[in-house]
């Protein structure tokens, strides 16, 4: 599902992006983890692979499912954080 929480006018080259994710989204047989969905997008588009460019495609990919243009149900995130006890 859809839901937009805020606007968003992405670039031309984050809109590539985002059509790009929707067509693999609609491709899987269930959830795909936003991890998974980086690296089909490296693999299909001139995506570069590494941090930076990691840490770029997931701000897109989180701008346009904020701004309802990715579905929350489709990709899931594994982020984890870990705390220290001390």
């Amino acid at each position: 599902m859809k839901i937009k929480y805020e606007n968003w006018n992405p670039h031309k080259k984050s809109k590539v992006l985002v059509d790009k994710s929707n067509e693999i989204i609609a491709q899987q047989t269930g959830r795909i983890t936003l991890r998974g969905l980086y690296y089909q997008l490296v693999g299909r588009l001139d995506v570069k692979s590494g941090d930076k460019a990691y840490r770029g495609v997931m701000n897109v990919l989180g701008r346009a499912r904020l701004a309802g243009l990715i579905s929350w149900e489709a990709v899931e995130s594994n982020y984890r954080t870990h705390s220290l006890k001390r």
